[in-house]
């Protein structure tokens, strides 16, 4: 099975609109007061997967800034984000799966540029 097409619990397989890529991508979020620091653990054109120590309720909104290497972005990228999907790990932690609702085009493009220099053509996919 491709990485990129996973199984459901349910049965069946899941086609995602854009290939992901396995890629870390620093994160940084206010969440009840606290800020937060992450990184992306995959990515594609339309959301992201992240690990956090919270769960979030499906449905939350976050703005979270992505911090680029300062060649491709010398100011963090603001993206609003809605939670889709929280499965528990190990140690209390959660991997935490968003569906990007907000992004200006420019971020979007500077995202995507530094995608191809990690990943080259397979980063044309998402």
């Amino acid at each position: 099975m491709d990485e990129n097409m996973k199984k459901p619990e349910q049965g069946g397989i899941e086609r995602r609109r854009s290939y992901r890529l396995p890629v870390k991508i620093s994160l940084r979020f206010t969440e009840q007061n606290k800020h937060q620091k992450t990184e992306t653990k995959n990515i594609s054109r339309y959301g992201f997967l992240f690990e956090s120590q919270n769960k979030f309720a499906i449905g939350s909104i976050l703005l979270m800034d992505m911090e680029l290497p300062k060649e491709f972005s010398p100011h963090p990228i603001p993206v609003i984000v809605k939670v889709v999907r929280a499965s528990e790990l190990p140690g209390a932690m959660f991997d935490i799966g968003v569906e990007i609702i907000k992004i200006s085009a420019v971020d979007l493009n500077k995202i995507i540029k530094y995608l191809i220099s990690k990943h080259g053509d397979k980063a044309q996919a998402i």
